[in-house]
This record gives structure tokens, C-alpha cells and sequence, in this order.
């Protein structure tokens, strides 16, 4: 008798965020501030994590005109 593995088996349920709530972490502009271009950026790549795959290129579109 075979072992029954299907609980063994994760389903994908990644749960993403949405566009709104993401840009919410990027709300500043980035104004060339060397000082604070490692905040930005960081924030820019905490938003792709929590965003959709799908969605990466209407994120990038509003991350660009940041």
C-alpha cells in the first residue's frame, strides 16, 4: 500500500498585495537626493516582492515616473 503524500504537497497560495496598497511604501518622490537613493531603491524592491508578478510592468511604469 502506497503512502498518501497529496497533504504532503503545498499549493501555491501566495497572497500578494495590491497595486495601492504597494505604491503606498514608494508615496515619495524621488527628488535625486543622494542621501536617500538607498531608501528608495529599497522600497521600489520591497514593492515588486509583495506585488504580483502579473503586475511588475504597471508597477514599473509608476515606479519610473517617481
Amino acid at each position: 500500500m502506497e503512502a498518501d503524500n497529496s497533504s504532503d504537497m503545498s499549493e501555491d497560495t501566495t497572497q500578494y498585495c495590491s497595486i495601492g496598497e504597494t505604491i503606498k511604501l514608494i508615496a515619495h518622490p524621488f527628488d535625486s537626493d543622494k542621501r536617500k537613493v538607498r531608501e528608495f531603491i529599497e522600497n521600489v524592491d520591497i514593492v515588486f516582492e509583495l506585488e504580483d508578478p502579473s503586475k511588475h510592468d504597471a508597477v514599473l511604469k509608476f515606479v519610473k515616473a517617481k
